[in-house]
């Protein structure tokens, strides 16, 4: 483990990005970035590690042990990158997963180090600057290291600019004055756009001279960050220096309308916004992402920090803090109304864009003293986009401090206790904690009074039987929860009852079932709504390949698998895929059935997760997969299961839909969800981007993602096609989408 160390804006991340663009060629398995920096809660470093791996969760039985096994023979490189706010989080992590995994390095950047056994510390120093001389010549800085930075820049943003005999002595002068820090020299470069080069210098002259008079108790490369982030604040109007203030509560970016409606007030109306806003991206404060039409800002992590201090100072951040929270509210709220809808593709994309917010607005919550309520309703409100995007321990998390924090009898804690329950059904090991929380919800129904939360309950319950399995009970429970919801006209509710029920009907064996599935489709398929549909339409190829409708039992998977790709849940589709292997064992092809075994396997392996552990099919899983091993013997059913296991999540996804199977030998390494050697689905998306010219900085626009999260993607293709430019990604995903041969 190594950890790059350094002040703020000397340019540790980008070292330590190159450093590993070097060594991937010594990791098979992958250099992967985990961005900490708009982290706040420590408790959530390691789903952080889980997420930039591409593992979902499954279950709420995450722990360090469980990603230990999960990379413990992987060959991989894990970046942490500003660890300093988290840093004790970081060091445990490091530490555990080091001692058990042979082949894992670690890089970090941090403020300070993580001080635990096998760490090598590297300060980062700022860039070399010319020699003070009572003159500077051209040939003189020409070659030093931070001049070549802010030349670069500067012609970056102001296109006539170039270093000459002219200017060369100034430009050293602002160098030495700004200590090589590059953070420090792309702020001064960026004013270049209304400064000549001599009036720059001058303006840093007497900013420092003030400095120099105040503290000499900071380092001077800090005073000189602080000077330059100062001056350049100075040079904001004061309606930009207040917007600044109040958009460091964003982190994880923030689009046009979130700004207007948390910091716009009587001294920034919301009309106004905008024109403030681009104030700041004309003053390299904030940072626009164009994609798709659509325009996202953020405030680099530095400066971020700068407008947070400033917020303090104004005495105005808790205010802000709760209008951000008040926001988030509202944006949940409206998943919630929108969930039973077409728009569910949508709305978990919105959120997982604002994830950061999220968090953010639910650490508001948590820490600050009587907010701990409005955290429960927000937590309690993602309840589908915890289980879509496969955060279930996540959810847990943030349900469990707060419930601690809030014990008083109220709607918002009797919600909250059901969603807590519904995330915890599946490991065995919290069935006592689930009875507890439903037995509390349940009383607490019964003192309200409320119709509602009493079906809400029983259908939480009834969720949690299915996992025992005791489907019998489940049966009951949904049947009356369907009844209630019905009675109050919850359309949303009924149809997630039917689906839940009819999965207990077949699980116990009752002959009713395709009378609850029609009535649930039937009010889907009116909605336009897709998550409850693929879960009945899953159950219905169940049942129709018990009665030996074999080619109905296909078809109802495939329209499942149809549904739930947009969505982008994988662990689901992956019992698409296994639900069709049952089915290609009644028609004794075993052979497919062991492929799509292994293909299911493998989807599930890429998200971190077990394909079938506990449940209501277990028991059927098992029992088809023993008679695909028994009628092609254990070596053949191994080879296909290893062949399913290299398919790829799109090859097994076309395969699922009849597509030929791709023969073992083409596929010599293990693939991921893309289809590619080893590549996810982003990643394949990203080659996509590189093949069309995209810079890294356009397919972070294009994607939505930080332009570091996006040259930490395009690294990752690169090591896994063993290519060492953007030109091989191009001639190959050419070849792919048009059969030619690529140049290697």
């Amino acid at each position: 483990m190594i950890t790059l160390t350094g002040v703020g804006g000397v340019g540790k991340t980008r070292l330590a990005l190159c450093a590993a663009a070097d060594v991937r060629r010594a990791f098979p398995d992958g250099v992967w970035l985990v961005e900490l920096g708009g982290l706040r809660e420590a408790g959530l470093v390691g789903q952080s590690v889980v997420a930039a791996l591409g593992l979902v969760e499954q279950t709420t039985g995450w722990s360090l042990a469980a990603l230990s096994d999960l990379i413990a023979d992987r060959r991989l490189l894990l970046m942490l990158d500003n660890c300093e706010h988290v840093l004790d989080a970081c060091a445990v992590l490091a530490d555990t997963l080091l001692k058990a995994c042979p082949d894992l390095r670690i890089l970090t950047t941090s403020r300070q180090p993580l001080r635990i056994t096998g760490e090598y510390c590297l300060e980062v120093e700022p860039l070399a600057t010319p020699e003070p001389s009572g003159s500077a010549s051209l040939v003189s800085v020409a070659g030093n290291d931070a001049v070549t930075l802010f030349a670069e820049r500067a012609a970056a943003v102001h296109p006539g600019f170039q270093l000459d005999e002219a200017n060369a002595a100034a430009v050293a002068g602002i160098c030495r004055r700004l200590d090589g820090i590059p953070l420090a020299l792309e702020l001064a470069a960026g004013r270049l756009r209304a400064l000549s080069i001599e009036q720059l210098l001058s303006r840093l002259d007497s900013r420092y001279e003030v400095l120099i008079g105040g503290s000499r108790a900071a380092l001077p490369r800090q005073q000189t960050m602080r000077a330059l982030i100062d001056w350049s604040h100075a040079l904001c109007t004061p309606a930009e220096q207040l917007l600044w203030a109040r958009l460091s509560v964003f982190v994880d970016g923030f689009g046009l309308d979130t700004a207007e409606q948390v910091c716009a007030d009587e001294r920034i109306p919301a009309s106004a916004v905008f024109d403030t806003v681009e104030g700041l991206v004309d003053k390299s404060i904030v940072a626009a992402d164009r994609a798709h039409g659509e325009v996202r800002y953020r405030l680099p992590d530095t400066l971020r920090e700068y407008g947070a201090d400033r917020l303090d100072e104004l005495g105005a951040r808790v205010a802000t803090r709760r209008r951000a929270r008040d926001w988030c509210t509202r944006l949940v709220e409206r998943m919630a109304s929108d969930w039973f809808s077409p728009r569910q593709a949508e709305l978990l994309r919105t959120l997982r864009l604002e994830h950061g917010n999220i968090r953010a607005a639910l650490d508001f919550c948590l820490t600050e003293p009587g907010e701990a309520s409005p955290g429960l309703a927000i937590a309690a409100g993602l309840r589908h986009y915890w289980t879509a995007s496969g955060r279930l321990s996540e959810g847990r998390h943030w349900l469990d401090r707060l419930l601690a924090q809030h014990p008083d009898p109220t709607p918002e804690r009797l919600r909250a206790l059901c969603v807590c329950a519904y995330l915890s059904s599946a490991p065995a090991s919290t069935v006592e904690a689930v009875d507890r929380m439903l037995d509390e919800a349940d009383l607490l129904a019964h003192d309200l009074g409320d119709a509602a939360e009493a079906a809400y309950v029983a259908q939480m319950r009834g969720v949690a039987m299915l996992f025992r399995p005791e489907p019998q009970r489940a049966v009951g429970l949904l049947s009356w929860a369907a009844d209630q919801h019905r009675r109050l006209g919850d359309l949303g509710s009924v149809a997630f009852d039917l689906a839940l029920l009819a999965t207990g009907k077949s699980a116990a064996g009752q002959p009713d079932v395709s009378a609850v599935l029609d009535e649930c489709v039937s009010l889907c398929s009116a909605a336009g709504e897709s998550w409850i549909r693929a879960i009945a339409l899953w159950t219905l190829g169940v049942e129709r390949c018990k009665a030996g409708d074999l080619a109905g039992a296909v078809a109802a998977q495939r329209e499942s698998l149809s549904l739930r790709r947009p969505l982008d849940a994988p662990y689901p589709m992956a019992l698409n895929l296994d639900a069709l292997a049952w089915v290609a064992v009644e028609q004794a092809d075993c052979d497919r059935a062991a492929l799509l075994f292994g293909a299911a396997e493998a989807i599930m392996r890429d998200v971190g997760g077990v394909l079938v552990s506990r449940g209501p099919t277990a028991a059927i899983h098992e029992s088809y997969q023993a008679r695909a091993r028994q009628a092609l013997g254990p070596k053949a059913f191994s080879a296909a299961y290893e062949a399913g296991l290299r398919m790829g999540f799109d090859n097994a996804l076309a395969y699922a839909f009849g597509a030929r199977a791709v023969p073992a030998d083409a596929a010599p390494a293990p693939v991921g969800r893309s289809g590619a050697p080893g590549l996810t689905t982003r990643e394949f998306e990203v080659a996509r981007l590189v093949a069309r010219g995209l810079t890294n900085k356009q397919i972070a626009a294009t994607l939505v993602i930080s332009q570091r999260t996006a040259e930490g993607h395009v690294e990752h293709v690169l090591t896994k096609l063993g290519f060492t430019s953007r030109a091989q990604i191009a001639a190959w995903v050419t070849e792919r989408e048009t059969g030619r041969q690529p140049t290697r």
